[in-house]
């Protein structure tokens, strides 16, 4: 049935406000939320627009160590988006970031992260950069 509510029509106001509100995966995560890695990849995935790919076919590891490792796949796909996976692709990877848990809630709040708990690349930093690049693009607007 229909909601009902209690309480002052100023507090109803500010419960109707919430269906527009907008809130980023940063904001999320700063206000507590605690998001898994594989959560923020697969909706990257959605993020990127496929146009974004044209032109790019690539796979990028994203490694988070500690306790519980976990590795996922960030595939590009030529103008057809962007794919996630936890099973490595047969054709292997152009690069690789490995991170900490704690590396990665620093990053995803985009605060500072100290010098030595900074990701680690192996590989095409170029395809590395371009995923950033949309990252950033598909969370702000740049």
């Amino acid at each position: 049935g229909p909601a009902r509510f209690s309480g002052s029509r100023r507090k109803l106001d500010v419960l109707r406000s919430l269906p527009a509100t907008k809130i980023g995966l940063a904001e999320a995560a700063r206000a507590g939320a605690q998001l898994e890695p594989a959560l923020v990849y697969r909706t990257l995935s959605y993020a990127v627009h496929p146009s974004w790919t044209k032109g790019e076919r690539f796979t990028l590891a994203q490694e988070i160590t500690g306790a519980k490792p976990e590795t996922w796949y960030l595939s590009a796909r030529d103008g057809a988006g962007m794919t996630v996976s936890a099973e490595p692709p047969e054709g292997g990877v152009e690069a690789t970031v490995s991170m900490s848990r704690e590396t990665f809630g620093l990053m995803l709040r985009d605060e500072a992260v100290p010098s030595g708990e900074r990701p680690v690349v192996r590989g095409d930093h170029a395809v590395v950069a371009l995923v950033k690049a949309w990252m950033d693009r598909a969370q702000h607007g740049v």
